[in-house]
């Protein structure tokens, strides 16, 4: 088993980050799109706003699905004083994160190259 990651895996994740959320980003701010919710964004949207603003969840007629997605987004509406940037921010993290989570639990199993295409 794999404990110690070296250069190659810090540059892997790298690519994987720049790829899974950078390229994304990118392409959102080319289209003019990013903060833009869709589908179901305006439902989270407006609990996590209400979360932060009242301290209660206001999502009339859903599920309390998305509890725990609420609650994380919290730090980033703290810190945009509750501005909009928060959730794609939020989302690009979450992003990265999972990235990262999953190359580095792939790694402690199979090489480099094949931890990356596994993430």
């Amino acid at each position: 088993m794999q404990t110690h990651l070296g250069r190659r895996d810090l540059a892997a994740v790298l690519v994987l980050v720049l790829f899974g959320a950078g390229v994304p980003l990118w392409m959102a701010a080319v289209a003019g799109t990013v903060g833009i919710p869709t589908i179901d964004d305006w439902v989270y949207m407006r609990g996590a706003d209400s979360l932060f603003r009242s301290g209660h969840v206001d999502m009339p007629g859903h599920t309390a699905a998305v509890v725990g997605q609420l609650v994380l987004v919290q730090p980033f509406l703290w810190l945009s004083h509750g501005d909009r940037w928060a959730y794609p921010a939020f989302g690009l993290v979450a992003a990265a994160l999972g990235l990262v989570a999953s190359y580095a639990l792939a790694r402690r199993f199979v090489g480099v190259g094949s931890a990356a295409i596994v993430a």
